[in-house]
């Protein structure tokens, strides 16, 4: 993909208040993900990248929109 491909599209984006609630979801999601992985590193058992699909998984759903952040 070249600039000139994409050079004037269009790219629809959330309220600026939405987009930091949505950072603040990522951030705890990242947060937690963190401690799963510092406990599963710890005692050596445990499956990260079920937690990292289950990160991914639950990013597509707050851009989709199919999840909403409420405050």
């Amino acid at each position: 993909i070249k600039p000139s491909d994409v050079k004037g599209a269009w790219v629809p984006l959330p309220p600026i208040d939405e987009q930091r609630r949505i950072a603040e979801v990522l951030r705890s999601v990242d947060e937690a993900i963190a401690a799963n992985k510092a406990l599963v590193d710890a005692d050596g058992d445990g499956d990260v990248g079920a937690l990292l699909r289950m990160k991914a998984a639950l990013m597509a759903d707050l851009l989709s929109g199919r999840v909403r952040v409420s405050t």
